[in-house]
This record gives C-alpha cells, sequence and structure tokens, in this order.
C-alpha cells in the first residue's frame, strides 16, 4: 500500500528524550465540583471522585495499569480487553485513537505510581510508561482578610478606605500556604445590590506567604475599586487556590471607600476697606474674583463646600487642614458651610494647608489668583540654592546636590548649612531643625549640622525648613530639604529559576527598608550579563510582585538571541549599590530540530509504499539541545484518519 496516511511528529525541545504519553487524559470531578479533562503533563491532582484514564495503545493491544502508593501498596492492577476497530476514542480536546478507558478506585491523598504497560497479542509487553502521581485534596492554608490604612479605617464590621497617600495600601492574607504550592488568588468585588463589579488577579509574596491586592497606591485607586464616596457598602470576597487546584474562600469582608472629591468653591477673600459680603450674616468678605487685588497678608480665603461634602456634618467630607491658623467656619445655612482658611500670600505647601479626602492625606490645595497691594507686606521666601551645604573639602555646594548620594561617591562629611533668602525690611529667621536670625535688608544666616556619610552607613533627613517674619510668624514660606544616602541596606538575590518552555528566568530579590523614604529604598534596575563573553544580555526584569520588601523579578528571555550563555543576575537598587548572582548555563534554541522519517532503513520518499508502521524511524537532530517527541499523528489516507500513535524509543530512535 502507498501512503495510506501522513504521519505528522511534533517534536519539542527537551534535555532528555522521552516517550509520548499512553495516559491522554485523566478525566474526574475536582474538589471546587468542576468536570475536568487533565493532560498527560499535569501530574498533580485534586479528584472528589474517581479518576477515569483515558489511554492509547493502538490496535490489537492489551493495557494493563497498575497503581502503587508510595509506601509499596498496590491499589490496582488490571489488564483491559484486546483493543479492536470499535475502540476508537475521542477524547475531550476532540482528539481520536484507539484505545480504552480504566476507572481508578479511590486513591486518597499521597504520592501513586501508575504505570501503563501495552501488551502484544501474547500480552508480553511492548512498552512501559510510569506516571508519578501526587493526589491533594486539601485547600491552601489562609487567614482572613485584613488591610493597612494611614487615614482610613478597619474598625467595626464595615471598613472605611480611601486614597491614602504615599506607599502602597493592600487588602492583604497573611499565612498563605500549601504543602504543594499556591497557585492564585483572585478577589471579587460586589456592589451592594449583589452585582459583581470586578475579578482581579491577585499577587502573591511567596517568601512571606502574603496574597495582596493594592486598593490604593501613592494616592492612586486600585485596579477592581469602584468609584465611590464613602456611601456604598461593597463587599470583598477571596479565593486562592493551590497548585493542585484545591481553593480556599476566605470569609468576605464589607468596605467602603472614597475617591470622590465632591464640590468646594473658593467664593471669598476678606478684605478690610470693603464692608460688601457675599458670605450670609458678615461683611468684609467680597466674592473672589480671579486677579483681583488683596489688600492685606495674610490672607483670608472663604470656601463654600456643600453640607454633605464637610466633615463637620459628613464623614465622606473634606477636613481643612491648616497648620499657619486654625480654620474657622464663619457662616452656614441649610445647604452650605463657608469656611475662612488664613494663609500667607503665595502659599503653595500642601503639608501646611488642604483640604483632606476622607482615607486620603490630601485631597484639594489652596489654589488662587490674586494679586497683592503693594503696600501689604511680602511674605518672606527662599532664594537662589535656599540652602548650601559646606564640605570635608571646604566648598559650598547646593544641597540638591546631596538630596539622594550614590554609593560611589562615599564618604562625605558635611559641617554647616547656608540659607539663601529674599531680603526683607523686617527681620527674619529660620527654622525647621538648624536655626539662624536674618537682620532686616540681609539675605542669608549660617548655622551649624552634621551629615557623616560613611561607607557601610545609611541615613535620611528630610526636614520643613521654614523662613519667617519673626514679629508675624504666619508670614512664612517653606522647602523641603531632603538628604539620604544608604549603603548598609544592600540588595539580596535570593533564588533564581528558569522556566524552559517559556523561556522565563523568575527571580526572587529582597531588600530591607523597602519603600522607605518616599519609595527611594527601592530595587530600580535588573539586568543580565553572560559571563562566557563578560557582555549584558538584551532583557532586562519586569517587577511582577513586591511586598514587604521582597521582589519577583521576571526576564523574558526570548528577546535574546540563540546561543548558549552562562547566566549572571545583576541587581541594582536606587543609591547603585550593585548584587551578583551566577545562574548558570542556558541554551536558547529558536531553531526547529529536523526530522528524519526512513521504512525499513531508507529514507521516506513520495514513492515510498509503507507496509504498516512497525519499521518506520523517526530520528531528530538539533544543534543546541536534544529534541524529543511530544506527539505522533496519522493524518489523511482513503478513510481520512486522525489518530494518535505510539512509539517506542530504540537507539535515540523511534
Amino acid at each position: 500500500m502507498k501512503h495510506l496516511a501522513f504521519i505528522t511528529a511534533v517534536a519539542g525541545l527537551g534535555m532528555s528524550v522521552q516517550a509520548p504519553a499512553q495516559i491522554y487524559e485523566s478525566a474526574f470531578k475536582d474538589t471546587n465540583g468542576i468536570e475536568i479533562h487533565a493532560p498527560s503533563s499535569r501530574l498533580m491532582l485534586n479528584p472528589a471522585s474517581p479518576v477515569t484514564l483515558t489511554l492509547i495503545s493502538g490496535l490489537d493491544r492489551f493495557v494493563n495499569v497498575k497503581v502503587t502508593k508510595d509506601t509499596g501498596t498496590v491499589i490496582l492492577n488490571t489488564t483491559t480487553t484486546r483493543t479492536g476497530v470499535s475502540d476508537r476514542l475521542t477524547a475531550a480536546d476532540g482528539s481520536e485513537f484507539y484505545g480504552k478507558k480504566v476507572t481508578l478506585p479511590a486513591l486518597g491523598e499521597g504520592k501513586f505510581v501508575v504505570q501503563i504497560n501495552v501488551l502484544d497479542l501474547n500480552q508480553k509487553p511492548v512498552a512501559t510508561y510510569n506516571y508519578n502521581w501526587l493526589i491533594d485534596v486539601t485547600p491552601p492554608a489562609a487567614n482572613a482578610l485584613t488591610a493597612n490604612t494611614g487615614s482610613g479605617s478597619t474598625a467595626g464590621d464595615v471598613w472605611k478606605l480611601g486614597l491614602e497617600a504615599t506607599g502602597q495600601y493592600d487588602f492583604t492574607s497573611s499565612g498563605v500556604s500549601d504543602a504543594n504550592g499556591i497557585d492564585k488568588g483572585l478577589i471579587y468585588i460586589y456592589r451592594q445590590d449583589g452585582s459583581l463589579y470586578s475579578t482581579t488577579q491577585m499577587q502573591y509574596d511567596v517568601s512571606g506567604q502574603k496574597m495582596y491586592h493594592t486598593y490604593s497606591k501613592n494616592s492612586v485607586k486600585g485596579t477592581g475599586i469602584p468609584d465611590s464616596n464613602l456611601d456604598e457598602d461593597f463587599t470583598a470576597k477571596v479565593v486562592i487556590f493551590d497548585n493542585a487546584g484545591n481553593s480556599r474562600t476566605l470569609p468576605t469582608q464589607k468596605f467602603r471607600y472614597d475617591n470622590t472629591l465632591g464640590e468646594m468653591t473658593l467664593w471669598a477673600v476678606h478684605d478690610p476697606n470693603t464692608s460688601s459680603s457675599v458670605v450670609p450674616g458678615v461683611s468684609n468678605y467680597p466674592a473672589y474674583k480671579a486677579g483681583m487685588v488683596v489688600n492685606e497678608n495674610p490672607i483670608r480665603l472663604v470656601y463654600r463646600i456643600p453640607k454633605s461634602n464637610y466633615r463637620a456634618y459628613s464623614e465622606g467630607g473634606l477636613q481643612f487642614i491648616n497648620q499657619y491658623s486654625a480654620p474657622k467656619e464663619i457662616a452656614v445655612d441649610s445647604t452650605y458651610a463657608y469656611v475662612e482658611m488664613t494663609l500667607p500670600y503665595g502659599s503653595i505647601n500642601g503639608d501646611m494647608a488642604r483640604m483632606a479626602n476622607f482615607g486620603q492625606w490630601g485631597g484639594y490645595y489652596p489654589s488662587y489668583s490674586l494679586v497683592l497691594n503693594p503696600s501689604a507686606n511680602q511674605t518672606p521666601a527662599f532664594a537662589g540654592t535656599w540652602v548650601d551645604f559646606l564640605d570635608d573639602k571646604g566648598n559650598w555646594v547646593k544641597w540638591k546636590d546631596f538630596e539622594s548620594v550614590a554609593s560611589s561617591r562615599l564618604p562625605i562629611k558635611i559641617s554647616r548649612l547656608r540659607f539663601n533668602v529674599e531680603a526683607r525690611p523686617f527681620a527674619q529667621e529660620i527654622g525647621g531643625k538648624a536655626t539662624c536670625t536674618i537682620p532686616a535688608g540681609k539675605t542669608s544666616c549660617e548655622a551649624p549640622e552634621t551629615f557623616d556619610m560613611a561607607l557601610g552607613t545609611q541615613g535620611y533627613n528630610r526636614i520643613l525648613y521654614f523662613v519667617r517674619s519673626i514679629s508675624n510668624p504666619i508670614l512664612r514660606s517653606e522647602q523641603w530639604i531632603m538628604t539620604r544616602w544608604n549603603n548598609k541596606q544592600l540588595p539580596v538575590i535570593n533564588s533564581i529559576s528558569y522556566d524552559e518552555t517559556n523561556k522565563q528566568l523568575d527571580v526572587l530579590a529582597s531588600l530591607e527598608g523597602d519603600g522607605n523614604w518616599f519609595d527611594s529604598v527601592s530595587l530600580r534596575e535588573f539586568y543580565l550579563s553572560d559571563k562566557n563573553t563578560g557582555t549584558r544580555m538584551s532583557p532586562t526584569g519586569v517587577i511582577k510582585s513586591r511586598i514587604s520588601g521582597n521582589y519577583t523579578i521576571a526576564y523574558d528571555l526570548s528577546r535574546q538571541s540563540e546561543g548558549k550563555y552562562n547566566v549572571e543576575v545583576n541587581i541594582r537598587d536606587f543609591f547603585q549599590n550593585q548584587t551578583n548572582k551566577t545562574f548558570g548555563e542556558i541554551a536558547l534554541d529558536n531553531t526547529p530540530p529536523t526530522v528524519a522519517i526512513t521504512f525499513d532503513g531508507k529514507p521516506v520518499k513520495d514513492d515510498t509504499v509503507v507496509y504498516g508502521l512497525e519499521n518506520l524511524r523517526i530520528a531528530l537532530a538539533d544543534n543546541l539541545t536534544t529534541p524529543r517527541i511530544t506527539r505522533l499523528q496519522l493524518v489523511g489516507g482513503p478513510t481520512a484518519d486522525n489518530v494518535e500513535l505510539t512509539g517506542t524509543v530504540a537507539n535515540s530512535r523511534w
């Protein structure tokens, strides 16, 4: 017979030659009540029902199935009847082949060896295949949800959360673990009416055994969190899955969320020179108009705010904060409150004055367009470089050069500060940490300071310095002056793993104090080097998860040209401290293997007549790796066949 069918061999790249699976799929209902058709490559199962094996055997074969527990106890040892033409099976994915189905008894948890023996007509073994199964029906361990807050609250049955401030704020389940590993966690957010709003995959911190989902980071709302004004009860439900597919559903948690600032209007400005007013019940408060002249400094701004959006009357409303002078409610009616904020003209410092939303450090900040009358007091102000540092070489250097000091610059010593301000016709003073006085008409003063930036040390100094009028302290302005270095907390590479199938290198790294100092204590640069050549490789690392100083970093090696590499992982932090760790040899092979098919020792050509398949041989070759056959199909022929084939390995050939 001549070419009854076309043989398709699917070759994959691997480090060893393996036979194709004789178990095509394993069918069972899992611990979540879902019908599963697991491929033979899945060796970790979670059946809640007996497992039915779908086996490939070919025609005129018997199949012996033997199941042995790791204790040596034989659970099953059975042989099927001979496979005939009536035993053509269709798997769940539509594939067809000749074989048998065998249902196993309940196995219980533990390790098992499932041995498949293909027998000839004399019931002599033709091939033997072993599958090392792990049966796990125990759900993962996990604790109930918690949440970290700054301005929000987790007191009571309903949490009250908001956008918070800098940093990361999460829903977290601690103690997440499983003997066979964690697969994923899902968080479902439901609206008050019970409808599902979002489903989001959570992040898993392997080292810290925490599953988390960020509800706010640096005052930005997290993925899957609804917009709200603290006026709707949402429900968070978390389901955590282990690698076997078992799941644990945590107790649900109700919460409210506020990311809505709401209405507020700059309504009036105090003016001692007029009695007109748009504020009910008081005079000297004309309506605010952009570009208007203000005749006094400090200035007094009045905001009209709905009582429903004002913290004094509504929990989800705005809270007025003013470090210059306490906010005052100077009028109220049935709908609105009128709140006065006294500020130095030109103030833009949210640390000193702001209108904070619930669960959030910030919200609105004073903003206006006013022209100060030239006869009014001028607000003190820093000038030029603001502050200069005297270093150990005797040089005055602008403070910005020491805001973030790379470790390569250490050691450095600072002994003195010089403050630079605009001249005023009144005496001024500097305050914050160091202090000094500036006489009327002068523009600078000096003060002692000590910053010893030694190797192996760290330091963080963030000081709100102010310059103000000695006689009228509300007349002031501020600048944050920050100095930071860190040659003490260094990156640590904990582990490296490589997924050959997806060409992904995963690195678990950590950094003590991660996230501190406005996130400057952090890992920033991730690359790879080839130690064979001493050159940098193409892939750069991407942070997949980050919590409590533990990072999961992924490198996509599919972007690297093919070849063999001796891979070294390189990680740098914000301060340019670097840690390196060697992983070892990785072969990147993007070229398909070659396939040679012979019959009776001769190459198969278009005119080759094939009498049966038992004398077919398939040889694979590759320039970098050892290939293997992962699937054999017989396709075509007069009966339009499309069946899976089996084979055996002999002398590195099929």
